[in-house]
């Protein structure tokens, strides 16, 4: 299937770019054509697109955890998105802070 996959994790750097360390990731997932919601908030300025030159396949944002988290929970209750969902870390999600701020990886799997 080609589409996007999402990494939403802690913190402020890619999980690849934090010299060692791992991000916890809150959850990651496949999704066939579904963007819209990143896009709306990068419209909107509540999501930003950090340089990257890792990879052109690759596109990371960040955004503060209360502009992800309820698309996070919404994406969650959806059906469709339940078969394509690989880490969905629910305790960790609701100790997030509102203003935590998270990462969000994009790659386009086309």
């Amino acid at each position: 299937m080609s589409g996007w996959w999402f990494t939403v994790s802690l913190g402020s750097a890619p999980v690849d770019s934090m010299e060692g360390k791992k991000a916890p990731v809150l959850a990651s997932w496949e999704d066939g054509l579904d963007i819209a919601w990143l896009s709306k908030l990068v419209e909107t300025g509540r999501a930003i697109r950090l340089p990257d030159d890792k990879s052109h396949l690759r596109e990371v944002y960040s955004a503060k955890a209360n502009c992800v988290l309820p698309i996070l929970s919404e994406l969650h209750e959806r059906v469709t998105f339940q078969a394509s969902i690989r880490q969905f870390n629910k305790d960790l999600i609701d100790t997030c802070a509102a203003d935590q701020t998270l990462t969000i990886e994009l790659w386009d799997m086309g």
